[in-house]
């Protein structure tokens, strides 16, 4: 049983400004679930857009994530490869519910 059927995700470069549908190489990761559980009013995407937009090339050009401010930090699951303190339970969630055990 497959639990998720379609995940796009796709490489960007930003210091080639390329993209790539793999995840060898330099660049930020992006992936999108194309069955989201909620909608937001394209308004508020809109606006979420704008003021995210002002963050991109910080985050995308950051070496060392404790330099980001605290509200961006506390967003960040992974950094070079491994699970932020703040999402470390994750591994633990997935050993305790099966439903989780066959994701990858």
């Amino acid at each position: 049983m497959k639990l998720v059927e379609v995940i796009n995700v796709f490489r960007f470069d930003p210091a080639k400004n390329s993209y790539c549908h793999d995840m060898d190489g330099d660049g930020v990761i992006c992936m999108a679930v194309d069955i989201l559980p909620t909608e937001f009013a394209k308004e508020a995407s809109q606006h979420f857009g704008d003021i995210l937009s002002e963050f991109v090339g910080s985050l995308a050009s950051m070496t060392e994530a404790a330099d980001l401010p605290g509200h961006l930090k506390r967003a960040c699951i992974s950094y070079k490869g491994e699970l932020t303190p703040l999402y470390e339970y994750i591994p633990r969630m997935r050993k305790s519910d099966p439903q989780y055990a066959l994701l990858p």
